[in-house]
C-alpha cells in the first residue's frame, strides 16, 4: 500500500539515516536500466485502451489519486497545483490534500476535528488519467473549487 507521493529529495530531507538500494552492478554493465529521459520517450507512444476511457481528462493528464471507502477520486495535479490545500469529501470521509514545498511531492490526511494530534494519513497514488480509470471505472474527478 502507497501512502505518500514524494520525490527523493523530500524523502531523505525527512529520512536522513533512510537507506537506497544500490543498482545491479550486472544490469548497470549491460545497460538494461532505463534511460534518464525514459518518461519523455513513453509520453511519445500512443494511448490505447479501447472504449474504457471516457472523455473527461486528457489520457496522460497527471492525477492523484485517492480511495476511501470503496469511493475513488481523481484530481488534476494541474489543480493541486492551482489550489494547495484540497479540503473534499471522499467515501463519507473529509479529507485534505497538500501539495509539498518541492512542488512535486503530495500527501493526504483524514480532517480530523476531534482535538487529536497526529493527522490519519490517507493514500495516494500519482498516476496518469488512463491508467487510474481503468483501475477505478466509476472514479469522480475534482473540479477546481468544487466539494
Amino acid at each position: 500500500m502507497w501512502l505518500d507521493e514524494l520525490t527523493f529529495g523530500v524523502w531523505k530531507r525527512e529520512n536522513p539515516n533512510g537507506r537506497v538500494l544500490r543498482p545491479d552492478e550486472k544490469i548497470l554493465a549491460a545497460n538494461k536500466y532505463e534511460s534518464a529521459n525514459w518518461e519523455d520517450e513513453v509520453a511519445k507512444i500512443p494511448v490505447r485502451i479501447g472504449d474504457k476511457l471516457d472523455n473527461s481528462l486528457e489520457p496522460r493528464t497527471l492525477i492523484v489519486g485517492v480511495t476511501i471507502n470503496g469511493k475513488a477520486k481523481a484530481y488534476p495535479f494541474s489543480a493541486l497545483q492551482k489550489q494547495s490545500p484540497i479540503l473534499d469529501n471522499v467515501g463519507g470521509t473529509d479529507i485534505v490534500i497538500l501539495l509539498g514545498e518541492d512542488k512535486k511531492s503530495v500527501r493526504a490526511f483524514e480532517r480530523m476535528l476531534d482535538g487529536k494530534k497526529e493527522l490519519k494519513k490517507v493514500a495516494v497514488l500519482k498516476d496518469y488519467w488512463f491508467d487510474w480509470k481503468i483501475y477505478n471505472p466509476n472514479t469522480q474527478i475534482y473540479a477546481l473549487g468544487s466539494r
